[in-house]
């Protein structure tokens, strides 16, 4: 179901509300809308002379500039890490994704929007988590499994 059919869904549901007697702010808790939304909702049908008639306009704003299915392949692609993808380490930073984006898909996005998009793609932004180069793995664990056990017992 697209997102244009869904919609005219909800609105066929709240003219049948309304129809069985319901007032306009018990539709608006039912549905999550607005008292103003159900009144806007219910006028619009009214214009189109009955909900057999009514229809949806299309989306106001701009086109998004991926396509469903770019969004869709970019989400996996992302998945597998950017050094699968041609990037000299793993991991994302948002400069990259733009370049991903503007090499892999020929579409030029702000930094900003990246923002955007990793969140509706449901990824979320995290700074990077600094790790000190100099420190031995080998040597922390004899610090805490050896030396740190025989000062705590003096």
């Amino acid at each position: 179901m697209t997102a244009t059919e869904h919609k005219e869904h909800i609105h066929k549901i709240i003219y049948r509300l309304a129809e069985q007697g319901l007032t306009q702010k018990d539709i608006a808790l039912a549905t999550g809308y607005t008292q103003a939304g159900i009144s806007h909702t219910l006028a619009k049908i009214k214009s189109a002379n009955g909900v057999e008639n009514y229809k949806v306009g299309k989306p106001s704003g701009r086109p998004a500039k991926l396509k469903r299915h770019q969004r869709q392949e970019l989400k996996r692609l992302l998945a597998k890490g950017a050094k699968a993808n041609g990037f000299p380490s793993d991991g994302w930073t948002r400069m990259r994704i733009q370049s991903f984006i503007s090499v892999r898909f020929q579409v030029d996005y702000s930094l900003p929007h990246i923002s955007r998009l990793m969140t509706r793609l449901g990824y979320s932004l995290k700074q990077p988590q600094v790790k000190d180069t100099r420190q031995r793995s080998e040597q922390i664990a004899y610090y805490e499994t050896e030396v740190i056990p025989e000062l705590k017992k003096n």
